[in-house]
């Protein structure tokens, strides 16, 4: 049973995504910063997937995963998948389910990947890098997605 990466969620999550950035989504920060996120996305096409884990560093099989796949920026597609799918993606964000509770209950994107609370599990790290402020503002659309973090109960304990 899912506990955060939903099939609704990750409908709703499509949606949003596929909106791209909004004028509200932009405001506070300067025109040449959009001008690079936007150079950023438009020169990827592949996939993102999320994954969350009851523990830092369990094996993937025991987390659950969704998909974004993007073409050239353009969101195509957001999709629950399985850990053998996540382990094909370019870049697998994995975090812990605590982790998520508090990324989706609003704590800020940037500091969620910075301060390693969503950890690069594979991928080219120089590539995401390269990236960062691309996933980063790509990442805090979630925020604007309603979401429901149900800890298993091993965690919760």
């Amino acid at each position: 049973m899912s506990r955060i990466f939903t099939e609704q969620w990750a409908a709703d999550v499509q949606a949003r995504l596929s909106q791209g950035f909004t004028e509200q989504d932009r405001e506070g920060r300067l025109p040449d910063y959009w001008t690079w996120v936007d150079t950023a996305a438009s020169t990827f096409s592949g996939v993102l997937a999320l994954g969350a884990v009851p523990v830092k560093g369990d094996d993937l099989d025991a987390g659950e995963f969704v998909a974004i796949r993007i073409a050239e920026g353009a969101v195509k597609e957001v999709r629950v998948i399985t850990p053998n799918e996540a382990r094909t993606s370019d870049y697998l964000l994995v975090g812990t389910y605590e982790s998520w509770q508090k990324f989706l209950g609003g704590y800020d994107a940037a500091r969620t990947v910075m301060y390693r609370h969503l950890q690069l599990d594979h991928g080219n790290l120089l590539g995401f890098f390269n990236r960062v402020y691309y996933w980063i503002q790509l990442l805090s659309l979630l925020h604007q997605v309603p979401s429901e973090v149900v800890l298993p109960e091993a965690v919760a304990a």
